[in-house]
């Protein structure tokens, strides 16, 4: 379980903004910049079925009603009812008594990424020296999408989705404001890896690796994947990347959580020690993402892989 290290990248990558999700679409280029144009993999998505049972309260983000057929009401696995009920430091549990774990919804992302070093022309140094993103913000117009469990996106298979309820003795549900999603698969995406430091923001542990990539694209999730029920709506967000105050990047994700250490992967990283960043090429497994919407306060939404391979693209670009 990653709960609670999937709450610190979000320290370490000071994020202003979440999330979005997805695998069709292109890289487009601002005027100014150099960004490069890239074919993504589209959603493959089985046949839609008619519900059985009756329809509930919550309508799903592709506007249409979920059904009770489709809502587990037995849970019995501590460990998703440990999973679903971790608000960590931000408030009381709340246990979920019914869970929705045939399907989630995800959106295909644009793939577009923009940094201050591949694309410096559109960073500017404002009155108080602070760097701010002076290019075209883009917009992310593809519609929400049911994905079952099975279904392909992005070239992964969705192979857990979980979204914690509370049924009320009234009969309705209401979400507890976390899901958790597991897929299968590899995907390979570049950009820059950086290898942790041992004294981090928000106690991140030593060792711990993360990605910022510019090229590819991954499965993107809402902040609540009912539509009747607020959430934290996607949208591109300037972000600190890797606590590296002058290493600045504009993107949907602004960072993905590696969950091994430099000590214990199996990849090859010689030649790197904690405190660098290199620009790599990166082939993930184990990926997935988890949702906390936390009320009143702040909505997570966290991805993490394993590293399956890695391609080594260049000299270490600094060290913190």
């Amino acid at each position: 379980m990653k709960s609670s290290n999937t709450i610190n990248i979000l320290g370490l990558s000071v994020i202003l903004g979440l999330s979005f999700l997805g695998c069709a679409g292109k890289n487009t280029e601002s005027t100014d910049s150099t960004q490069s144009t890239t074919e993504y993999s589209s959603v493959d998505l089985s046949i839609p079925e008619t519900p059985e049972g009756e329809p509930t309260n919550l309508v799903g983000l592709d506007g249409n009603r979920i059904y009770t057929s489709e809502i587990n009401t037995n849970i019995t696995d501590p460990e998703i009812i440990e999973r679903l009920s971790d608000y960590t430091f931000y408030a009381e549990p709340i246990k979920p008594n019914a869970v929705m774990d045939t399907f989630m919804f995800f959106k295909p992302s644009t793939g577009i990424v923009y940094n201050i070093r591949d694309n410096p022309e559109l960073y500017n140094k404002n009155e108080d020296g602070i760097r701010d993103f002076i290019g075209e913000v883009p917009e992310n117009t593809n519609e929400w999408q049911r994905v079952n469990v099975g279904d392909k996106i992005c070239g992964l298979t969705l192979k857990t989705a979980e979204m914690g309820l509370v049924k009320g003795d009234d009969g309705d549900f209401t979400p507890t404001g976390i899901y958790y999603c597991e897929f299968e698969g590899e995907l390979t995406l570049t950009g820059y890896l950086y290898v942790n430091s041992p004294s981090e923001w928000y106690g991140m542990p030593g060792g711990e690796m993360t990605l910022y990539f510019f090229d590819g694209s991954v499965p993107l999730a809402a902040g609540s994947a009912v539509r009747n029920y607020s959430f934290e709506r996607p949208t591109f967000s300037d972000s600190i990347i890797f606590n590296h105050i002058e290493l600045l990047g504009t993107s949907e994700i602004p960072a993905l959580y590696l969950d091994e250490t430099i000590d214990e992967t199996a990849v090859n990283m010689s030649g790197l020690s904690r405190g660098d960043v290199i620009k790599v090429k990166a082939t993930l497994s184990n990926f997935g993402c988890s949702v906390k919407n936390i009320t009143g306060q702040q909505t997570f939404i966290n991805y993490w892989g394993h590293l399956a391979d890695i391609e080594i693209l260049s000299d270490v670009i600094e060290n913190g």
